[in-house]
């Protein structure tokens, strides 16, 4: 028998292994025996490749070939008792990892998420989280340490998050300008890949900031799926908002300083795909066949989304929220397009023929990225330049659904888009075409 495919044939469930109270069965055979046969299987082989190689010592030499079975034994009571002390420190092991991660499931367990209205524990005040570039060379800080301010706002960033870095030029000035806020940066990322990039990056560098790091509590205490995200936190404690960056405005913060139990910031919602949009829980559920509408305008309320709707496994529906009019037609195009077997890059594929193309991409209004003042730019700029749809159709017509899309957009905006076949060098390609009336 071939003594790998034994060895590797052998496999222990460990939840088994724990729940078996030291009874470890291996398909049915108590481990113990396994073990004896893997090693008794191991030992036959070893002679028997012994045997082979020197059956002319061994029948010349009767004293040397008992020699040889006496050093095999002594190797494999070795061999025995080394696996057995392996397999006792795995297993010993493996049981410290589950109690380990049992003690660690049940910590985490008691981490309640705080939401709107409630007040900070004193447990999170007092907990202390590692820092990086802490202006008094802190190593560790607390929440208490800032407890003196009438508002602290934590700031959830990440290194890869562009909106995060491009709010940090706002916060920074809002702390420096307005008395009594401080803002507290989180992230979960690495100490030194967190410093590093504070450091070096073209926003951050001249700022200064300090940040928590390698966070594994807040995050539990104040749960999110997108960042930047922003815990507003007043003098007594209590949790006012949570808001993304657009809300982080020196209006909303003057108005939370002076009036907190007034001032009610737009909380963040996840896109319900069962919920038309704008209408109430179960008007899908009591049979919407048509729905149809298109909005200017921001709504804070909202992360940018794009999903479809289906019904009875058919696609039959589409919502876009808070996305510019360049980005609305390419999407709507791609999905055309690849219903009839092409393909459309929305890069590169588009032509706009349009007076004041910015209007259709804040990229195209030529700000500098290094502007520390990009970014209120583009909020202002969105206020009046994204918008919102969803369109459900009835299931015959889910076919044309993105003909349908493009129309909306068209009837509802001074723009037309069209789907062209062009020539672009030797090649024929299908081309966004958007124009509008002025041009």
């Amino acid at each position: 028998m071939n003594i790998l495919r034994l060895l590797t044939s052998v496999k222990i469930n460990k939840a088994q292994a724990f729940q078996s109270k030291g009874k470890i069965n291996v398909r049915g055979i108590p481990l113990r025996v396994c073990i004896h046969c893997v090693c008794n299987a191991w030992k036959t082989n070893c002679e028997h490749i012994l045997h082979l190689h020197q059956i002319d010592a061994f029948q010349s030499n009767a004293v040397r070939s008992a020699s040889y079975v006496s050093v095999i034994d002594k190797v494999f009571r070795i061999i025995r008792a080394t696996f057995l002390m392996v397999l006792m420190f795995h297993m010993f092991s493996l049981s410290a990892l589950a109690q380990s991660a049992s003690e660690r499931t049940g910590a985490e367990a008691e981490i309640k998420p705080l939401e709107i209205g409630d007040t900070i524990p004193d447990e999170l005040w007092q907990m202390s989280f590692p820092v990086v570039n802490d202006p008094n060379g802190k190593l560790a800080i607390k929440l208490e340490d800032y407890k003196d301010n009438k508002l602290i706002i934590l700031d959830f960033w990440a290194t890869w998050c562009g909106s995060c870095i491009a709010n940090m030029p706002r916060t920074h000035k809002m702390e420096s300008e307005i008395d009594g806020i401080k803002f507290i940066p989180i992230t979960f990322e690495p100490k030194d890949k967190s410093a590093a990039f504070i450091k070096t990056n073209h926003i951050t560098d001249s700022l200064n900031i300090y940040s928590i790091v390698e966070d594994k509590k807040l995050s539990k205490y104040f749960p999110h799926k997108y960042l930047p995200h922003y815990v507003w936190i007043s003098t007594d404690g209590v949790i006012r908002a949570v808001t993304e960056g657009r809300q982080v405005t020196f209006e909303n913060i003057n108005r939370m300083l002076t009036s907190p139990n007034q001032t009610k910031l737009a909380k963040m919602e996840e896109m319900d795909k069962n919920r038309a949009f704008l209408l109430s829980d179960d008007v899908i559920d009591r049979g919407l066949e048509y729905y149809s509408i298109f909005l200017k305008g921001m709504r804070p309320e909202y992360t940018l989304k794009f999903f479809q709707r289906s019904k009875n496994g058919i696609i039959n529906g589409r919502c876009h929220t808070n996305a510019t009019l360049k980005s609305m037609y390419a999407m709507a195009t791609y999905e055309l397009l690849w219903q009839k077997g092409l393909i459309f890059n929305t890069d590169t594929d588009i032509i706009i023929n349009v007076k004041e193309p910015e209007k259709l991409d804040f990229r195209l209004t030529g700000i500098d990225k290094h502007n520390p003042d990009r970014q209120s730019i583009k909020y202002k700029w969105e206020e009046d330049n994204v918008y919102s749809y969803d369109v459900i159709l009835p299931l015959e017509k889910a076919p044309l659904l993105y003909e349908h899309v493009i129309s909306l957009i068209n009837d509802s905006t001074p723009y037309n888009a069209t789907i062209e076949k062009r020539t672009i060098g030797d090649k024929e390609k299908f081309m966004l075409v958007i124009r509008d009336d002025q041009k």
